[in-house]
């Protein structure tokens, strides 16, 4: 099912190509959160965009639901899936239905600061040997906020050990380079395999030293990564350090760390989390 509207398009667009499309999908969302982080997006500085929104197989009880906030603007473009598809598939079927010559990814409970879009938009264009380009961000939970984000500016292949060293949803990309490099069919770790799978191929990302977004991380983000979410972690590390040929034994702790860690208890992880920075 798909829901469109007449486009708000900005006159001093060259053919009426719309800058900026913005992908999110959403599963049984919070609504609040979902409601401000669409909001978020209606409310940049930056006008020139599309926001293309799936419901992926959501309750029947979400549809109505769906629809108002897709009628809050007509710059939005509902799309559904029939059943839940994941991440991947729903980003997928988002990116091939935009028409934006850079695509901005959002998630259905952040927040982006007003400025994001125009700042983003504004480096890729000043600084086109980048495919895409993040940003920090402060982390909150269902408290508020209790951390900040501090990312590499120029990251290199050596920073994914640890963990992504972007956060996916603060993400401006190019968009020939995400429609040529779709994401992969996970359910989880999409956005890890999908960076460590460009880097391979020679492509780099940046991310501005400004914290231009909210991320979420609370208690439940972190219950719902269960073992079989490590399991495939652990499986994306191995592919993706072999693909940026850092696989070694060296190494081989961080290809066991998701492993190792999914035997902790919940709090005890989610206090190192915490501790290290890590959303």
């Amino acid at each position: 099912m798909e829901m469109k509207k007449d486009q708000a398009q900005n006159p001093d667009d060259e053919n009426g190509q719309v800058k900026v499309s913005v992908v999110m999908s959403a599963y049984n969302p919070n609504r609040r959160h979902f409601v401000k982080a669409v909001e978020s997006i209606i409310n940049q500085t930056f006008t020139d965009w599309e926001l293309i929104m799936c419901n992926d197989g959501s309750s029947e009880k979400y549809e109505s639901f769906f629809e108002k906030v897709a009628a809050k603007d007509p710059r939005i473009t509902l799309v559904s899936n029939c059943i839940n598809s994941g991440l991947a598939v729903s980003l997928n079927k988002c990116v091939r239905k935009a028409a934006g010559k850079y695509i901005a990814r959002m998630d259905d409970d952040d927040f982006s600061d007003s400025g994001r879009i125009q700042k983003q938009f504004e480096f890729l264009e000043n600084n086109p040997g980048y495919a895409w380009v993040g940003c920090n961000a402060f982390l909150m939970d269902e408290t508020g906020n209790w951390g900040e984000r501090i990312l590499p500016e120029e990251p290199k292949k050596e920073d994914f050990l640890s963990f992504s060293p972007f956060i996916h949803p603060a993400v401006m990309f190019k968009a020939e380079v995400l429609k040529e490099n779709p994401y992969s069919k996970l359910r989880r770790g999409e956005d890890y395999e999908l960076f460590m799978r460009l880097y391979s191929k020679g492509y780099t990302g940046y991310n501005l030293q400004e914290f231009l977004f909210i991320y979420r991380e609370d208690s439940q983000t972190s219950r719902r990564k269960g073992y079989y979410y490590q399991m495939e972690e652990a499986g994306i590390r191995l592919r993706g350090f072999g693909l940026l040929g850092m696989l070694n034994i060296k190494n081989s702790a961080y290809v066991i760390k998701p492993l190792l860690s999914g035997f902790m208890p919940h709090k005890l992880r989610l206090k190192i989390k915490r501790y290290i920075g890590e959303g």
